[in-house]
């Protein structure tokens, strides 16, 4: 995945991976994380969650991901004026992991994810997860 934004509240370019494996998966984008969409289990073709061996799927999901940011208005304050700001790392990493499990037509997903600091004073890296119940028609 390689990913730019360009605007006045973000300005980056990220580049990352995705690694999918586990027991009959089906084909679809896989579970993504909040802050990239936040929607999982959409199908590339309509039948996919037909042509499923059994009923039953379950996948493990890993993805890495760099960040290289110009501007983050939330860390470097206002575009057009000096205000408030902190010292931004300007390079940034994250990480997720997680689980798909999947019967039929629902599915429950599990998404951990890990971020390095954002800016210079930052205490400590962060992380959060989300929990995802889905019905897929």
């Amino acid at each position: 995945m390689i990913e730019g934004t360009l605007g006045n509240v973000k300005t980056q370019l990220s580049a990352g991976a995705l690694l999918r494996f586990g027991w009959n998966p089906l084909k679809d984008f896989a579970p993504a994380p909040i802050d990239v969409g936040g929607e999982s289990g959409i199908p590339i073709h309509a039948q996919s969650s037909c042509d499923l061996k059994s009923p039953w799927s379950f996948t493990f999901n890993i993805a890495f991901a760099g960040q290289a940011v110009a501007h983050n208005i939330f860390l470097d304050g206002n575009t057009f004026e000096s205000t408030q700001h902190v010292e931004k790392e300007n390079f940034i990493s994250s990480a997720y992991y997680g689980f798909t499990l999947r019967y039929k037509h629902f599915a429950f997903n599990y998404v951990l994810a890990r971020y390095s600091k954002q800016f210079k004073t930052e205490e400590k890296e962060h992380s959060y997860g989300s929990i995802l119940i889905s019905y897929i028609y």
